[in-house]
């Protein structure tokens, strides 16, 4: 997968950074491990004699200046390192709120700065991926200032995401919830401590490291290749609680195109007839939800018939279908994976979309709500929302906005990697959401907007 890249893993001697940085390697890359800590990177040395290593301590500017700049070209940058500090509101020191930022933002400013640049002169784009936390998502007691530095560095994230998005270099984040390192089962490994978080997160578990780590390796590679400035949350479900076959695949299949796949046609605006087919169809593993409708009005001539088509296929057949889909889900076991093609019009307000934008909205608190409450059941639910997708409906949409070749140039110039999405980038995305390597992600809603939300 990375064959001919070079990486550069901060933190990896031990825990998240050195299980990436040994992914890394076995998929091909030519990874630098840097750590503080000799006696780490020595272990990891005799774990995968090609990786090569550096010390450093992050949180000394000049010195790690002075060492990252002699690396050579850097391709792919996981920003790992990071402390935290607990001190309740009230008691809060100069000492440790400067320590905490010093590794948790300050460096990793740092570190990317010198890698973007080389990676901006070599005009060949790259990869950035910074592990943050839930933490930049909720508050945690008495975690202010780690908290603070994790919201530090989402922002910090969607800004370099906008800046460097024209030079090809995508960057992203991961927030996972606890992560069972050794650091984590010592914080969170008595009983007590452990139900009370657990009961908070519908997936019922923890992260284990391959989490983190399947979802840089995915937001590193070119399969995520339309996303930038993303937080994409590893927490089982915990931020909503706090604040093989699909149903629709049918309408778009030729017969003879792919033999083995099964068809139906039903038209899903139609309760009873979806509920009668989608019955028969017998045990779903997976649910891709993409049937969708479009509706361009001004707002002020916006019908009570344009209302109800776009909901009846935007949210309420979704609703039908996935409900029918998770009973048979829960009965069997064995849990699934359902995926909401959602849109950037969720997030964002359009001209002419009032109608599309609130179906979407709605689309994604069902998905919210659906993670929130099947979560326990073992059923992940997630949304991806990609930006212009050019297929029939997306080039409308664009028309609709005056003449295509125009209209395009002026929106591409609002996206920082100044273009559209591809049917490949969904595709991919969704695949990675439904596969196990995503099986700690559930209630997200991932972006494939090339940074367009960010601004």
């Amino acid at each position: 997968m990375f064959k001919g890249k070079r990486a550069l893993v901060t933190g990896a001697g031990r825990g998240i950074g050195r299980a990436i940085a040994v992914e890394l390697v076995k998929n091909g890359a030519h990874v630098v491990a840097l750590s503080r800590t000799i006696e780490h990177l020595v272990t990891l040395k005799n774990e995968v004699p090609s990786i090569e290593t550096v010390s450093v301590d992050v949180a000394d500017w000049k010195q790690t200046e002075t060492i990252v700049k002699e690396l050579g070209p850097i391709d792919l940058l996981v920003n790992n390192a990071g402390i935290g500090v607990l001190q309740e509101v009230g008691s809060i020191t100069e000492e440790a709120f400067d320590d905490v930022f010093a590794v948790n933002v300050k460096a990793v400013v740092n570190i990317s700065q010198m890698v973007a640049k080389g990676m901006k002169e070599r005009g060949t784009g790259g990869s950035i991926v910074n592990i943050s936390s839930q933490a930049a998502l909720v508050a945690l007691h008495l975690h202010a200032v780690y908290c603070a530095s994790k919201g530090a560095l989402d922002q910090l994230t969607k800004v370099m995401a906008l800046e460097l998005g024209p030079f090809k270099i995508r960057v992203n984040s991961v927030n996972p919830t606890v992560v069972l390192t050794d650091m984590g089962r010592m914080a969170w490994g008595e009983e007590n401590v452990a139900r009370e978080a657990l009961s908070k997160i519908p997936l019922g578990k923890f992260c284990e490291p391959e989490d983190v780590v399947k979802a840089v390796i995915f937001l590193l590679s070119e399969d995520a290749g339309m996303i930038t400035g993303a937080q994409l949350p590893i927490d089982g479900g915990v931020k909503i609680w706090r604040r093989n076959s699909t149903a629709n695949v049918l309408l778009l299949l030729e017969p003879d195109e792919i033999p083995e796949i099964e068809t139906v046609s039903v038209d899903v605006r139609n309760w009873k007839e979806t509920e009668s087919a989608v019955e028969e169809l017998g045990p779903l593993d997976l649910l891709v939800n993409n049937a969708g409708v479009i509706s361009l009005q001004e707002f002020g001539t916006i019908t009570e018939e344009e209302i109800d088509n776009c909901f009846a296929v935007n949210v309420k057949a979704v609703l039908n279908i996935s409900q029918i889909v998770a009973k048979s889900m829960k009965e069997r076991g064995e849990g699934g994976s359902i995926v909401n093609i959602s849109s950037q019009a969720a997030i964002i307000a359009l001209p002419n979309h009032a109608t599309y934008c609130a179906s979407k909205g709605a689309l994604d608190q069902i998905t919210k709500v659906m993670a929130l409450e099947l979560g326990p059941h073992k059923i992940r639910v997630n949304s991806v929302n990609p930006t212009v997708v050019l297929t029939d409906m997306g080039i409308t949409a664009v028309k609709s906005y005056g003449d295509f070749k125009s209209v395009e140039e002026t929106l591409k110039a609002k996206i920082p990697l100044r273009k559209f999405c591809d049917v490949d980038d969904v595709v991919k995305a969704t695949l990675f959401l439904l596969s196990d390597d995503a099986g700690m992600i559930t209630g997200a809603q991932l972006p494939l907007d090339g940074g367009y939300i960010i601004q």
